[in-house]
């Protein structure tokens, strides 16, 4: 599992090679593998992840503050439940 943070925040000189990689090579990689990517719904990112059929997780009220570290866990632990079943 990759997790990476921020990935909006990533752009220098006009342009992010952080989004770039993820949009040419990471369809490459083994089913398996995961990775969870933190960003602000900003649509030329958004559109650049579009064909990975990202799944989207949007904090509520109650979660609104929550840190990335927080709701990371329990994704995983979501994650880990549904492999040992």
């Amino acid at each position: 599992m990759v997790v990476i943070d921020a990935l909006d925040e990533c752009e220098q000189d006009g342009k992010n090679e952080i989004l770039l990689c993820i949009q040419h090579h990471f369809v490459k990689l083994p089913g398996w593998f995961r990775v969870f990517v933190a960003t602000m719904p900003e649509i030329p990112v958004l559109d650049k992840l579009k064909k990975f059929s990202p799944k989207y997780i949007e904090p509520d009220e109650e979660h609104k503050q929550e840190s990335l570290d927080n709701i990371l866990s329990r994704v995983v632990e979501r994650i880990s439940f549904r492999c040992l079943t």
